[in-house]
């Protein structure tokens, strides 16, 4: 019930609009993110900064959880990326297409061959790195505040969790520099 809630307030924020935002160059904000991979959950703390009304950049820390054949498997990645804003339909949103390259301190370790065993038998860390691209909407909730939907592919060179990995999220970016 309370998430229909919090839906229904940010889609009549959303349907109101909050008109007249801009991307000005100086800009900057502090972004709270979270959300789904192909793998499992991630949560992000990032600062952006505008470049100009079409570019900005943003550099995101993240940190990511998952299970993949009853592997444990944890990230902290540092994800810098350009944005360019390359739609505008209304004054309250910007469509924006991302790209930028992942550092990751990957930590894995093997579950027990019991499921619902917290054991970890053996724990290893590596280094992987990668690019990515992908897409990212900005709805202005008013001048300071921005809701966040992004959907980016990830390519990474190490095989491990996989080549390819996507992440779908959504949060609040507040503009308050």
């Amino acid at each position: 019930m309370k998430t229909k809630i919090i839906l229904l307030i940010a889609f009549l924020a959303v349907g109101s609009g909050a008109f007249a935002q801009r991307h000005l160059k100086g800009i900057k904000g502090l972004d709270v993110l979270g959300g789904a991979t192909g793998k499992g959950f991630y949560g992000e703390l990032a600062f952006n900064a505008y470049v100009s009304n079409k570019i900005y950049y943003n550099i995101p820390f993240r940190a990511e959880a998952a299970t993949i054949d009853q592997t444990k498997f944890n990230s902290l990645s540092l994800n810098p990326n350009i944005n360019y804003t390359f739609l505008k339909p209304t004054e309250w949103l910007f469509i924006s297409a991302k790209g930028g390259a992942s550092l990751y301190l990957d930590s894995r370790g093997k579950s027990s061959s019991d499921s619902s065993s917290t054991f970890i038998k053996s724990k290893s860390q590596t280094i992987n790195y990668g690019l990515f691209a992908g897409l990212e909407a900005e709805i202005f909730l008013s001048d300071k505040v921005v809701w966040i939907l992004n959907f980016r592919q990830n390519y990474n060179f190490n095989s491990y969790p996989g080549h390819a990995v996507w992440y779908a999220g959504t949060g609040i970016r507040l503009n308050i520099f």
